[in-house]
């Protein structure tokens, strides 16, 4: 049962006892499944010259010989002393190339480190739904993939209870976050058990996450977020979600105070514009603000709703001012009227912007 093999290098480790005692681990050379190790023979008078180290002996196949048994210390322990991902801070996502959490185990004594299990506790606050928890091993290390994880667990997630943690700290009620512990048995009825780890990921994941949750087709980098504001819209008008962390993009910042100026002088008087919304990630996009665009601009931080403001013509007069503007600033895509009337039960009560980097659709053009 403790025999474990690699396919990677044709090596079985098997524990080498003698009255119920482990003094060694037989290295097997050879094979790489542990059903095809149906016995080994250990020979003690018959010692090569050069048989491997103490802890993990050769055992070449045919003679099988073993180096002398070590003595074994009184009791066992284990730890876990490294945790690493691919992200900074050991933070993860379920994407590819994002989702191993690798972990490794100081065991004493050294010999029983291939004989290590691993259990994995979903440890994150808000569990509904959450996968990845389990038994793994043996082995003196563990590389555990994060599952994809369903869209589902945000389900009765508010707004209101999302603005709360916000403001309570790290981590996070949706935060992704395993609890490790690792075990040795000592073949005597005596097991050691680690401290239990917890890797968790950090605010920008936890935001990157729900684009993999939602099956976005871009998953935006780390580097993209950040905290922006410009010179009249601030971080709080350009995020009204749920992390302190965002997305606007360079040409979203500039457009707008852009925009700002040109309806300024087009009506002869300081005119502030007030945003409706701009960023969106997926829980608020689709959950909280009831949105049903599947790759909508907002998700990327290159969208924005301006309020349409009082004037003396009415909400039409200021929209097509506004899009005047829009078409004298360039580079900014307008949705039509109609298409913001019939989402609106036939109310006109924002201008949609878009800056992005391929062309306007031809009627989206200003």
């Amino acid at each position: 049962a403790n025999v474990a093999c690699s396919p990677v290098d044709d090596v079985c480790r098997i524990p080498v006892t003698a009255s119920g005692r482990m003094y060694a681990t037989a290295k097997v050379e050879g094979f790489s499944d542990a059903e095809a190790v149906s016995q080994v023979v250990v020979v003690r008078d018959s010692i090569p010259e050069s048989c491997g180290s103490p802890d993990e002996p050769v055992v070449p196949p045919g003679g099988l010989p073993v180096c002398p048994p070590m003595d074994m210390p009184d009791s066992v322990a284990v730890a876990i002393v490294g945790v690493s991902t691919t992200n900074a801070g050991t933070s993860f996502t379920s994407s590819a190339g994002e989702n191993t959490i690798h972990l490794s185990a100081d065991v004493s004594p050294a010999v029983l480190s291939p004989a290590t299990g691993w259990t994995v506790a979903v440890a994150t606050q808000r569990s509904q739904g959450v996968l990845g928890g389990g038994s793994f091993g043996p082995g003196g290390t563990l590389d555990f993939v994060v599952p994809d994880q369903p869209m589902s667990r945000f389900d009765g997630y508010t707004h209101a209870a999302a603005q709360a943690a916000l403001t309570s700290g790290p981590p996070l009620p949706n935060t992704l976050r395993f609890q490790f512990t690792a075990a040795v048995d000592d073949g005597q009825g005596e097991t050691a058990t680690s401290a239990p780890v917890v890797v968790e990921q950090d605010e920008i994941d936890t935001a990157r996450q729900e684009y993999l949750d939602f099956k976005k087709l871009i998953l935006p980098a780390r580097a993209d977020f950040g905290v922006f504001s410009t010179d009249h819209f601030s971080a709080a008008e350009l995020n009204p979600g749920d992390y302190s962390t965002f997305l606007a993009v360079p040409a979203l910042r500039s457009g707008l105070e852009a925009l700002r100026i040109q309806i300024s002088e087009d009506r002869g008087a300081e005119t502030p514009l007030t945003l409706k919304s701009a960023f969106r990630h997926p829980v608020h996009h689709h959950i909280h603000a009831g949105a049903t665009s599947p790759e909508s601009r907002h998700l990327y931080g290159r969208a924005a709703d301006i309020r349409i403001i009082g004037e003396p013509g009415g909400a039409l007069a200021f929209f097509l001012l506004l899009k005047d503007a829009a078409r004298q600033v360039g580079g900014i895509c307008w949705e039509p009227e109609q298409v913001l009337r019939d989402a609106a039960g036939g109310v006109l009560n924002h201008a949609h912007v878009e800056w992005i980097p391929e062309p306007c659709p031809t009627k989206w053009r200003p």
